[in-house]
């Protein structure tokens, strides 16, 4: 990690509803790791190979689940397993759960979407989903539904794009864009 990198400070910008930034002490977070770092982290290699993730986007996944970590949450990480073992140092050092899913259409979105359903803590009071796709956005309702709070966590520049689904977007609670700031 570079020296520019060290000083970026990971911080969220509420977009939509809710100019509160601060996420419930007992969040329960998925991650759709390619779907928030796209832009930034692939090294292209072959289809069957191993996926690199470069140094800025390691650098941001580790600002991102700096700012998620906290005692009692539980967070989630999807993706492909070619790219899990890149993030593995950072995952481990913050307490996230890294769970590989095959390349493919939808694979981590259905994922995340079944640890939503199969892990969500009894009491939590907030779920924070960090995809874009529309694929949340039932979940998103179904979860409203139940007195639970939605956070969409979109990937930056993506929050008031093409990169997050309308429904999703009409759905949640809030929307939090990611912005990383130089801290000089």
């Amino acid at each position: 990690m570079t020296t520019s990198h060290a000083q970026n400070i990971c911080q969220f910008t509420a977009v939509t509803r809710s100019s509160d930034q601060t996420l419930a002490d007992d969040a329960f977070v998925v991650l759709d790791v390619e779907n928030l770092l796209f832009p930034y982290f692939v090294t292209r290699a072959h289809p069957s190979e191993r996926r690199e993730v470069n140094p800025d986007a390691l650098a941001r996944f580790a600002q991102l689940i700096a700012r998620l970590a906290g005692a009692k949450r539980r967070i989630v990480a999807v993706g492909d397993r070619r790219l899990l073992p890149s993030l593995m140092p950072v995952a481990v050092a913050h307490g996230v759960r890294l769970v590989p899913t095959r390349p493919g259409p939808d694979s981590a979105d259905l994922e995340c979407i079944r640890r939503l359903l199969l892990e969500l803590p009894t009491g939590c009071q907030e779920v924070v989903i960090g995809s874009g796709d529309g694929l949340f956005a039932l979940p998103a309702k179904w979860l409203i539904a139940q007195g639970i709070q939605v956070s969409v966590l979109a990937a930056p520049g993506h929050a008031t794009s093409a990169g997050l689904s309308r429904a999703l977007r009409a759905s949640a609670s809030r929307v939090l864009a990611t912005r990383v700031h130089s801290a000089a």
